[in-house]
């Protein structure tokens, strides 16, 4: 997403200059200050600036190795990456281009290292598959709640550090998720009552004998964590199918339960 720099055009009536910024132009103790505020902007961020040269693994293995959400980590440079672009901006309309030529074009130079580094991070993070994109956004596509991805939706559209295009895609993406949500829903109200409960059973055995057949080669106590997977998976699918009735308005009912208990509609 290229930025909008304010850049004073070359030239023209100084006195118009003033008008449009406000500031006065060109003088010593103004320009030596700018140039302080310039090298504390270029310290606070030469640590960052590496993603326009680096692979898209490079870039993985920093996001990967932030603490916490990636998307939070990557929105936060983002953010620093902004804030760095409009300061210099904010330079340049302070500065006369006539007298003090080099010191705009470095940092003009500066403010476009930072908009490719920028541009590296997002067009990364455009390009990654709707499912890489949920695991980035830490979003569990098997259990998630649609309250849990709209939130998600709201704060991408209210991402200054995206264009609308990029927001569109990926809240394209995930109203495709809240289809997916939609799709195991009606698949489950639409069983039969005793088709539901045979499919149900079914899956109970199958975990029956797959806790046997793994107890019987391995440790006892790996079949309890087996157990309490299966249980938290049945809770999870059933939040989540729960999620899809209140947004319709419509009751939960024992079917539901027992299409969580088959674990209905799971990849």
């Amino acid at each position: 997403m290229a930025k909008k720099m304010n850049i004073p055009v070359a030239g023209g009536d100084r006195d118009a200059k003033v008008r449009a910024t406000g500031l006065a132009l060109g003088t010593a103790a103004d320009i030596e200050k700018l140039k302080e505020n310039f090298a504390g902007i270029k310290a606070a961020i030469q640590g960052d600036l590496k993603y326009a040269v680096a692979s898209d693994n490079e870039i993985k293995n920093f996001l990967d190795s932030a603490s916490g959400s990636k998307f939070d980590a990557m929105v936060s440079v983002l953010e620093r990456y902004g804030g760095c672009m409009k300061q210099c901006d904010d330079i340049m309309a302070q500065v006369d281009e006539e007298t003090q030529e080099g010191f705009f074009n470095e940092v003009s130079q500066f403010a476009l290292i930072i908009e490719r580094n920028y541009n590296a991070l997002v067009n990364y993070f455009a390009g990654l598959s709707v499912d890489e994109k949920l695991s980035f956004l830490g979003i569990e596509k098997k259990t998630a709640k649609v309250d849990e991805v709209k939130v998600f939706m709201q704060r991408i559209n209210q991402m200054e550090q995206l264009s609308d295009k990029q927001k569109n895609i990926l809240i394209g993406d995930l109203n495709h998720l809240l289809t997916t949500f939609g799709l195991s829903y009606d698949q489950a109200k639409e069983k039969s009552m005793g088709s539901a409960f045979g499919s149900a059973v079914l899956m109970v055995v199958i975990m029956y004998l797959f806790v046997k057949l793994v107890t019987w080669i391995l440790p006892n106590w790996l079949g309890v964590i087996l157990w309490g997977g299966y249980i938290y998976m049945i809770f999870k699918k059933y939040g989540q199918l729960m999620s899809v009735a209140k947004t319709r308005g419509e009751s939960g009912g024992l079917k539901l339960f027992l299409a969580a208990v088959s674990l209905s509609g799971d990849d």
